[in-house]
Order: structure tokens, then C-alpha cells, then sequence
């Protein structure tokens, strides 16, 4: 058995995040104890992490410059507290702690940076306590279709422990990416028919969130992943899944397209009321970053200004009284906490890591396909789901830990080519007694037994 190390740390982080919660009657019982778990258990990690990349050596400058932009977000975001004169306990913890302080953002950003720095083997064992919590919120989630109250509050209604059915389909829709490379990868049995069932579990129950950015996140991300797998596949039907990655490519630009033009299955999408609504928010967004371009408004104090710039359809629409506390845009809030510069930041790390992996993917083969096209279909469901909702900690913690990981895919060594060597003629029996006693290997050595039970009951 293995001893405990990184790749486990960062799992069980992650899935505390995700799973803690504390019964109580205030306004959201479900942030303050997600953001200790997040920010005490990511200063935790930190001197392993620091300890990884000393002995890394330097890395190339695809690496360095996303990582590096994320620990400028956290300076950044001191810098702008100052600048701006924001409230300290809430630069620190963050609007109910729901995840723009910098307690919050210091945390996932050692988890990105510890995540980086995994092993292939390593990946595939964080992922692992990833399905593990997964597991555990999507039991609570069909006991909450059952009627059951837990966390109270929540009977009927599918939000297990996330607070809010929008933020628990972003998740579903993130470790159901990660849930069906497991299902893929040439491993266990058991694995991997755990791998499908969470699959379909997640989808179904991203479907029964009813909202619109879980479904649509883990469609791009099942499309991310069959292209990225068929980009990465070498063997003799290559030509056929390029193809078939070209249909899909083909099929989710003219989907992107009709919903612009409002016609087809999406046609109606950007019509619908939530979004007539975010809309609202992000053109709030952007004025206060015409407003205040350079500080921003100081982490998490979006509300304070939003009344100052909000446009004049928001006050028809929603009337005068509401202070939206959040951009619903991942990148357009940290351009109005943090200012353009905080923007630039979050894109570099963003589109930084994406590149990286996607060169990657494109240019060299890797040992494990499935997991890597998962990570990648894990990032791209991140960041769509982003678009329209609020960084809560479960997300923040499970997308830069993903971003991570997707770094330390494209960071794998290239497989060494394995060279055959001439060998005296055997008989069939010979060949029969050393066949038989020759171990058979599977994809990567075998994860232990607790890493997914225990991922699972950690929250009971």
C-alpha cells in the first residue's frame, strides 16, 4: 500500500470543501466551514507544495506563466484591498465566505500549484478522491429527490451540499467529465463500471438541478473529451476519430451559432429569464470596471459599488432595492474586484493552462489517454459553467484544482518507446508456463482500496 502523499491532500481538500456543511439557521450554513476547509487545508499543504517545485527545477515558461499569474492573483487582490479601500474581514473571507477573499483564493492556489507538480499516477489518484466526494454528494442529492432534508432546508430540491442548485449542477457537471474518463481508462473492472454508473448518476442529476449551466457544462465537457480523445489516439482508426472530432466541432460551433441567431435547440437560451438577468449583472460588471479600472472595487465588495454603476434596465428589471453581490462571470468578477489587471491575471492563468494542455494533446502522445482527455474535459466544463455563475468554494476549489491537474498533464514525460529484443525459440508449453507466470498488469498500479471509500465517507 502506498503512503499518504500530495495527490491525497489535495483529493481530501477538495472534497471537504465540496461536502462540509454545519445545520444551522443563518443565512447560508454551508460557506464558513467550506472555507476554513479550503483555507486551512490548502496552508496546510503549502510547505509540501513549496517542497515539490524546489525540487522540480525550474520549469518552462508555459508552465511558469499561468502558475505564476495565479500567485500574482493573490497579490494582486492584497495590492487592491489597500487601493481601494475595501473592508479587511470581508477582502479576507468574502461575501458569506463564498469564495472572492483572499483566505479563499490563497487556498486554491495551493492546490493548483501543488496539483501541477503530479505524477501521471498521482493525477489519477486525486482524481480518485474527486470521484469518492462526488459519490458522497450524489447520494445526498437522490435522498433530497427522495424527500429528505439534509442539509435542512434542501428536501425536493437538488442542491446536496453546495448551497444552491446552480453551483451543485456546475459541480455534477465537473467530476462527471472526470467520473466518465474513469469509466474509459483501461484499469479495474470496478473502476471503471463506477466510473459509468457516477456518470450517468452526475448527468441525472445535473438535469434535476433545473438549471441551465449544469446540462450544457457537461455536454461541452463529454464533447471536449471525445475530441480530445480522438486527437490523442495513435492506433488505426485514427483517421476515423479525427473525423468524428471534426462532427463534433462542427456540430457545437452551428449549436453556439443558433443560439445567437435564436434558432435551434438552443435557440431560445440566451432569451430565457436567467439570463435576461445575468445580463444585467455583467454590463454592471463592466461599468465598474470602466469606474474603477486600476484597484477595482477590492475582493468580494462588489455590492458596494454595484448601485453606483449599475445600468438603468437593471434598476427597470430588477428594481432599485437589489445590490447583486456577484458578476455571475467568473472573469468579469475578477475584473470588477480586482480591476483590468485582475482580468488579465485570471485569463492568463486560464487560457494559459488550456494552451498548455492543449499542445500538449496535439503534439505528443501521453500514457493514459482517457485521463488526460478527461482533465481537459473537466477544464472546459469549469470554465463554461463559470460564464454565467459565481466562483462558490466547491467550484473554486474543484476548478483551480483541475487547472492544475491539466498543467501536470501537459508537464507528463513522453512514454518511452519499448524496444524489442530477440529471444531464443520456445516450445508451446514454454511459452504456456511463462504466460502464466507473468502478472497481469493494468493501466497504472493499482489505487488502493481506501482512497475511494474513504473519499466517500468523508462526509458522513
Amino acid at each position: 500500500m502506498r503512503k499518504f502523499g500530495l495527490a491525497d491532500g489535495l483529493g481530501i481538500v477538495a472534497v471537504l470543501v465540496a461536502l462540509a456543511f454545519v445545520p444551522a439557521t443563518v443565512a447560508d450554513p454551508l460557506t464558513y466551514v467550506k472555507l476554513m476547509c479550503l483555507a486551512g487545508g490548502g496552508l496546510a499543504l503549502a510547505p509540501a507544495v513549496v517542497n515539490r517545485w524546489v525540487k522540480a527545477g525550474r520549469p518552462s515558461w508555459m508552465v511558469l506563466v499561468p502558475c505564476g499569474a495565479a500567485v500574482l492573483i493573490v497579490v494582486w487582490g492584497l495590492i487592491s484591498m489597500v487601493g481601494s479601500s475595501a473592508p479587511l474581514w470581508n477582502s479576507l473571507f468574502g461575501w458569506w465566505g463564498r469564495g472572492d477573499g483572499l483566505l479563499a483564493w490563497t487556498g486554491a492556489l495551493f492546490l493548483l500549484l501543488g496539483a501541477a507538480t503530479l505524477s501521471r499516477d498521482e493525477i489519477a489518484r486525486t482524481v480518485t478522491w474527486l470521484l469518492g466526494g462526488a459519490t458522497a454528494a450524489a447520494l445526498i442529492g437522490f435522498l433530497q429527490i427522495a424527500g429528505t432534508d439534509i442539509p435542512p432546508g434542501s428536501a425536493h430540491t437538488v442542491m446536496s451540499t453546495m448551497g444552491n442548485t446552480n453551483f451543485a449542477a456546475g459541480y455534477f457537471a465537473i467530476v462527471g467529465c472526470l467520473a466518465l474518463g474513469r469509466a474509459l481508462t483501461p484499469t479495474a473492472l470496478w473502476q471503471r463500471i463506477w466510473g459509468g454508473v457516477l456518470f450517468l448518476a452526475l448527468g441525472f442529476l445535473a438535469v434535476k438541478t433545473d438549471s441551465v449551466q449544469g446540462p450544457v457544462a457537461l455536454a461541452a465537457g463529454v464533447g471536449a473529451l471525445a475530441v480530445c480523445y480522438a486527437l490523442l489516439y495513435r492506433g488505426r482508426w485514427r483517421v476515423a476519430g479525427l473525423a468524428g472530432a471534426g462532427v463534433v466541432i462542427a456540430v457545437g460551433v452551428a449549436a453556439i451559432v443558433g443560439s445567437i441567431l435564436k434558432i435551434g435547440p438552443l435557440g431560445g437560451i440566451w432569451s430565457q429569464g436567467t439570463f435576461s438577468i445575468r445580463q444585467q449583472y455583467w454590463q454592471a460588471a463592466i461599468n465598474i470596471m470602466k469606474g474603477v479600472p486600476v484597484f477595482g472595487t477590492g475582493p468580494d465588495s462588489f455590492s458596494r459599488y454595484v448601485a453606483e454603476y449599475r445600468p438603468e434596465s437593471y434598476v427597470e428589471r430588477l428594481g432599485p432595492m437589489l445590490r447583486v453581490s456577484a458578476a455571475h462571470n467568473i472573469a468579469l468578477q475578477f475584473g470588477a474586484t480586482l480591476g483590468v489587471i485582475g482580468l488579465l491575471l485570471w485569463l492568463v492563468v486560464f487560457i494559459g493552462a488550456g494552451l498548455l494542455l492543449l499542445i500538449r494533446i496535439v503534439r505528443a502522445p501521453v500514457s493514459t489517454i482517457a485521463l488526460t482527455a478527461s482533465v481537459a474535459a473537466a477544464f472546459v466544463a469549469y470554465v463554461l459553467q463559470g460564464m454565467v455563475s459565481i466562483d462558490m468554494l466547491p467550484l473554486l476549489a474543484t476548478g483551480w484544482l483541475v487547472c492544475g491537474l491539466a498543467i501536470a498533464c501537459a508537464r507528463e514525460p513522453l512514454p518511452q518507446p519499448v524496444v524489442e529484443t530477440a529471444a531464443a525459440p520456445q516450445t508451446r508449453k514454454a511459452k504456456a508456463a511463462a504466460a502464466s507466470r507473468t502478472p497481469q498488469k493494468l493501466d497504472g498500479p493499482p489505487i488502493p482500496w481506501w482512497v475511494p471509500v474513504g473519499g466517500g465517507v468523508l462526509a458522513l
